[in-house]
């Protein structure tokens, strides 16, 4: 009976240091995200649990949907001005001057990093149409990897570097996920139910992607299989959640909620509990991207 009890001890004693270690050790690195605060729309930085808020970029132009280069030392994003978009890169710590990497007429929008930090891919109309490309991370060598009568955007790039999931409308309205080789080809559809999906994101390992789902009024974040299996919303709430970004241990995921009025960062399981807030003040806080280096 005492060998039996001791063997249960340590079971126990097992799965109880397991459960803390998946608890506590997924979360760390930093967020990047949007905010208007500063009464414009700048990219701002913050440790994992909301602390140490950095501010990032300043100026007259709105600045939006940032993405961390694999290393965590730079950040892409969106710059809107004179009512053109364009693709920017800064030093994450915000000392140094902007770089701009694309400059078009069209509208060049929602950056990602290529895993070995090499190339950038993004979505642009620059054609009439809405299709994405990917360039090398100084801006040269531009190549379409997308054509169709839909609009594709919100790009994600897999953890693997294989793929590339993003949102594709249909004819009629509402738009589905889709995944495709990223140096082009066709395309697969991942999310097939006729909703309203967008805004995918990769979980570390490349086997799954979370993405939001417009239901008219409220937007929930759902998760699917990258072959299509396993959909699930992960929380259900009124109000409108969205931008949902994995931490990189994949067992948490940040996204943003305009669930308690404006719109706040807010973080949750990757089975949607334990939600907590973030950030809380009067302006608008949205788009994470979450990396691991401090």
């Amino acid at each position: 009976m005492r060998v039996v009890a001791g063997i249960v001890s340590v079971t126990l004693l097992l799965l109880l240091a397991v459960h803390v270690a998946n608890v506590g050790a997924d979360p760390t690195g930093r967020i990047a995200f949007v905010s208007t605060r500063s009464g414009n729309g700048d990219i701002y930085v913050m440790d994992w649990d909301g602390s140490r808020v950095t501010q990032v970029t300043r100026g007259p132009a709105v600045d939006h949907t940032p993405a961390w280069s694999p290393d965590g030392d730079r950040i892409a994003f969106c710059r809107t001005r004179d009512g053109n978009d364009d693709i920017f890169v800064i030093d994450a710590d915000g000392r140094g001057e902007a770089r701009q990497l694309t400059n078009d007429p069209a509208r060049d929008t929602h950056p990602t990093w290529s895993p070995n930090g090499r190339r950038i891919a993004f979505a642009s109309d620059r054609t009439g149409n809405g299709d994405i490309y990917v360039m090398d991370e100084d801006g040269r060598d531009v190549t379409q990897i997308t054509r169709g009568t839909g609009v594709d955007t919100d790009p994600a790039w897999s953890p693997d570097g294989d793929r590339i999931a993003l949102s594709r409308s249909r004819h009629g309205g509402g738009s589905d996920i889709f995944v495709i080789d990223s140096r082009g080809g066709d395309p697969h559809r991942a999310t097939t139910e006729e909703a309203d999906d967008s805004e995918p994101a990769w979980a570390p390992g490349a086997y799954r992607i979370a993405f939001a789902r417009n239901f008219g009024r409220d937007t929930a974040i759902f998760c699917v299989g990258s072959d299509s299996v396993g959909m699930r919303m992960l929380a259900e709430h009124r109000g409108r959640d969205r931008d949902p970004s994995w931490a990189p241990g994949g067992k948490q995921i940040a996204f943003a909620s305009n669930r308690d009025g404006d719109y706040e960062i807010y973080l949750m399981t990757d089975e949607g509990r334990d939600t907590r807030r973030l950030t809380s003040n009067r302006a608008d806080d949205i788009e994470p991207s979450w990396t691991r280096y401090r």
